[in-house]
Formats: C-alpha cells, structure tokens, sequence
C-alpha cells in the first residue's frame, strides 16, 4: 500500500482550509483597513464656532497630510468627495481660532462630521513684508520634480507663500517682481508630498518693483 498521511496532520489541514474559506464573513466593515479600495466613503463636514453656536464661514478643513482641502461656505459646510474606507487624520483651522486635529473612520456611504472651533485669544498678528518673489525648482526634469514659491527679502531670507487654504501656490504674475504683501505666519503644505511648513498666508499682494 502506499503511503499514509498521519491522521494529525489530515486534522490540520482540514482547519487550514476551513480558515480560508470563512475569512471575512459577516458584515465585512470589520475587516476593510484604512485605504482600502473595496468601500468607498463620502465626508459631509460642518464646523461652528463652539461658543456662539454659528457657522465659521471660510475655515479650512483637510484630510490627512493636506491632501484633500476644502472651505467651508457660509453655513460652516464643505463637503468630501469619495475617499477608501478607512481611518483619517483630520484638521480644521481658521485665523482667530485654535487648531483642531482628531482621527475619523470613514465607513462606507454617507459620513457627517461637526466641529466646534475654540476661540484663540493670542490670535495670529498681521504682517507686511516686502521682497522678490521666487520660484525655486527642485529635482528639474524628474518625476520628482517641485515648485516652491517663496518671499526672499533684502537680507536674503525666504519665506514660504501661501494661498488661502495652504497650498505653496501663487498667481505666476508675481514671479520675479518685487511685491509687499500683507498676511500672517502659520503652518502650510509645500510640495507634491505636502509637507508641513511655516510660511506666510497671503491675504493681499502688489507690485512694488521689478528685477532684472
């Protein structure tokens, strides 16, 4: 006769199967980590200043490391388009107020999220600066390849320039001219990778001069 599996090991494989057969039964949510593409969620989201109970109109809500900004329209509302099911980092700020941060699982379907935004009394103060407007390019040519846009004084200091929802982004106009800007340093996004740094929200820019 040929030869026999031992009956222990049989026993084993019989449990191995089992085991592949009834991974992810159930509802199935339980089982979809964050960045899965097998669900699908959207974020309703609405921030109100915790106080007064009013929307906070113009706040900037982002999703993760920036990758997803919105900002929110006079009832404090913006809204998320489809992103994987999954845990988020989110954060909403707004000049006047103290940052939030918090983490959300986003389920699939239907997700609404309120935020209520805290007063900061030490409220960021208003600057005016002047200098050249620069793009600096780094990795040129490559796949890599990233814009930054910066302020660079006199002095030849620099300083990251940002649009109104944090993005290193500015109207190409500027670019080589001579500008004073007024604003306020805070925490913004460079880069295709976005990430973090200080530099200055541009709340008003005009020429002032050209370079050579």
């Amino acid at each position: 006769m040929g030869n026999r599996i031992p009956s222990g090991v049989c026993i084993l494989l019989i449990i191995a199967v089992a085991s592949i057969l009834f991974t992810g039964c159930g509802d199935g949510k339980e089982h979809i980590m964050a960045g899965d593409p097998s669900g699908k969620g959207t974020l309703s989201v609405k921030i109100i200043d915790k106080e007064t109970g009013e929307p906070v109109e113009d706040a900037i809500f982002y999703v993760g490391n920036g990758f997803s900004i919105k900002q929110t329209d006079r009832e404090g509302k913006c809204m998320v388009a489809e992103n994987n099911v999954g845990s988020y980092a989110v954060n909403a700020y707004k000049r006047g107020y103290e940052r939030y941060s918090d983490h959300i699982t986003l389920e699939e379907g239907e997700n609404r999220l309120m935020i209520e935004l805290v007063k900061d009394e030490s409220s960021l103060p208003q600057i005016s600066v002047e200098g050249e407007v620069v793009d600096i390019i780094a990795a040129e040519g490559t796949k890599s390849e990233n814009h930054f846009i910066k302020i660079r004084y006199d002095d030849g200091e620099e300083d990251y320039l940002f649009n109104k929802i944090g993005y290193n982004r500015i109207d190409g106009e500027f670019i080589g001219k001579k500008v004073r800007i007024q604003g306020y340093k805070d925490m913004g996004f460079i880069g295709w990778q976005h990430q973090e740094q200080e530099g200055i929200y541009v709340e008003k820019i005009e020429v002032v001069g050209f370079f050579d």
